[in-house]
């Protein structure tokens, strides 16, 4: 009788459980869904179809994965600030927008980084890398970062106005929006004025930034145990 009774109370522990597990699976996928509409919207003028795309947007990308794809291929203009060249091989580039296109920032690109978009060359793409050798000039082991494609992309100047092609992205690590990688930059004019700078109110908040940046940290924390939520959030929010 004893063990008939804990039989049933352990069944019933364990149905509840299960149905805690659907429900909040389910609440995860609504909410997902929901963010989904709230993606920001990549101005009609900005999406691009031409040569410079590539078919994968995450090839060459150390840690790809971070990065929630929005639109495979863009073509953004803008006014460099910065120019500078990250521990992993990557030239990052600040770059302000004109008003028409400050919808490709979201809140993150406001509060971190003064409202500039993030642009990122990786250094396959980068000039001096031999085409078919995996590039060598970073803190990452040569593997992580592809093979050099021969694009020879080389750093802009401070207020140089640029036209880059690339994927735009939502970098889940940080929270803000990318054009990374960039397979295409060519400098436009020089000397150009900085456009006054964003403000939040321009840029809607993307709580679905902070979700991501949660699971980017549990993958991190409990080394790799959440890939798949993670590779479920991406999925869903592509």
């Amino acid at each position: 009788m004893v063990r008939r009774y804990r039989l049933r109370r352990l069944t019933a522990v364990a149905l509840v459980l299960c149905l805690v597990g659907l429900a909040a699976v389910a609440a995860l996928d609504l909410r997902i869904g929901f963010g989904r509409l709230l993606l920001p919207a990549a101005p009609s003028a900005a999406i691009y179809q031409g040569p410079e795309c590539r078919s994968d947007p995450h090839a060459n990308v150390y840690v790809g994965l971070r990065l929630v794809l929005i639109r495979p291929c863009v073509k953004v203009e803008g006014v460099v600030y910065t120019a500078e060249r990250a521990p992993d091989g990557d030239l990052h580039i600040g770059l302000y927008l004109p008003p028409a296109e400050v919808t490709l920032i979201d809140e993150g690109n406001v509060r971190q980084r003064g409202g500039r978009l993030v642009v990122e060359v990786v250094p396959a793409d980068q000039v001096g890398c031999t085409p078919g050798r995996p590039p060598a000039a970073s803190d990452q082991p040569a593997e992580n970062l592809g093979i050099c494609t021969g694009a020879n992309i080389a750093a802009p100047a401070a207020n140089d106005l640029i036209a880059v092609i690339g994927a735009y992205v939502i970098d889940a690590q940080y929270g803000w929006t990318e054009v990374h990688p960039v397979w295409s930059l060519t400098v436009l004019a020089h000397q150009q004025p900085l456009p006054s700078a964003p403000t939040t109110a321009q840029a809607l908040p993307r709580w679905f930034d902070w979700v991501l940046h949660k699971a980017q940290a549990a993958e991190a924390r409990y080394h790799g145990s959440s890939s798949r939520l993670v590779r479920l959030l991406h999925r869903l929010l592509r």
